[in-house]
């Protein structure tokens, strides 16, 4: 309660505006031990209002929420350490994939695909796309119907590319219709 009291006075929903109670209550949630405040703080300090931005306070705050497993944490905290921390990008990538959070898929997909930090392996890329986009991903659609159309590492497989195409199409206006009269 003291969560959702808090986004709303943040940001005016049915209570007014009142940012300065709205942190103190986000706080509050967040010293009581909820992972969902931390990731919110996390975001209050990093984004948004200028008076409010303190990165260290942010990545502590979105640290603390992937340590108490919140998933969408896990993913940021993994996709932020990625170019300097690859192992343990890796770590909290793989835990929040487990926790079916698209975008550590393919950030899982990508690091496969070009070797970074994993032993290179285009059908293991191919795999974490195909699993990202079945969750909406459209890169993650797009760089399946990719692998797939040209055999990039793997048998080519154009039909199922086509599906995978088609479903980033719908999402990215139109492209592989394009690629496909290319065929």
């Amino acid at each position: 309660v003291m969560l959702a009291t808090g986004r709303a006075l943040m940001i005016g929903d049915k209570v007014g505006v009142n940012p300065i109670r709205g942190m103190e209550l986000i706080q509050g949630a967040a010293d009581a031990g909820y992972a969902e405040a931390h990731f919110e703080l996390s975001r209050i300090h990093s984004k948004g209002d200028p008076k409010y931005i303190d990165i260290e306070r942010a990545n502590r705050h979105r640290r603390i929420a992937a340590e108490k497993g919140f998933p969408e944490a896990m993913e940021e905290l993994g996709l932020m350490l990625r170019p300097r921390r690859i192992e343990e990008a890796i770590k909290w990538l793989r835990s929040a994939a487990e926790m079916e959070q698209a975008g550590a898929m393919f950030a899982l997909g990508e690091l496969a695909y070009e070797g970074n930090g994993l032993p290179q392996n285009k059908l293991d890329a191919l795999r974490w796309f195909r699993a990202a986009a079945r969750l909406g991903h459209k890169a993650a659609a797009s760089r399946a119907a990719h692998i797939l159309f040209n055999g990039d590492g793997v048998l080519a497989n154009k039909v199922e590319a086509q599906q995978w195409a088609d479903l980033a199409g719908e999402r990215l206006g139109g492209f592989w219709s394009f690629m496909a009269k290319k065929r």
